[in-house]
């Protein structure tokens, strides 16, 4: 596989990324919800491509001294090639560089999968938030991890 070209989101990214979205997700966020985080300074996100397609994504929400990861998703043909991991520690990198001191996110207690892979990484149970999930009333497990 080759090497994972790391970038900032992009509007014309949109459609690439919002159907990766509906294919990961049971309630995936809409273009206009996109393009909202999009232009919120608040926010940071990233895709990972493979020559000319868009493979991978995360999001943040840049808040004081930490960030809030709010979505992370890869194409169903190139999950569990390490690509997930690779847009996260970048992700966790640029936060730091810019003095952020924490991440946390939610994640539904159902995908052990992504919790797994965010416990390899360093992050830790710390909290359930009961049915946070509207579209299924599911929990989320509340995680966090010290940079």
């Amino acid at each position: 596989m080759n090497r994972l070209e790391i970038r900032e989101l992009q509007e014309s990214d949109l459609e690439e990324v919002s159907k990766i979205e509906a294919e990961a997700f049971p309630s995936p966020w809409s273009n206009k919800t996109f393009l909202k985080e999009l232009n919120n300074p608040f926010a940071l996100y990233l895709v990972g491509g493979l020559e000319d397609e868009i493979v991978v994504y995360i999001g943040c929400w840049l808040l004081d001294e930490q960030i809030h990861i709010t979505t992370l998703a890869t194409k169903m043909e190139y999950r569990k090639n390490g690509l997930a991991t690779e847009i996260l520690h970048n992700l966790l990198a640029r936060a730091k560089e810019m003095g952020k001191e924490k991440a946390s996110l939610e994640v539904r207690i159902s995908n052990k999968k992504a919790q797994q892979m965010y416990i390899k990484e360093g992050f830790f149970k710390i909290a359930k938030k009961r049915s946070y999930y509207k579209d299924n009333g599911e929990d989320a497990i509340v995680m966090w991890k010290q940079l």
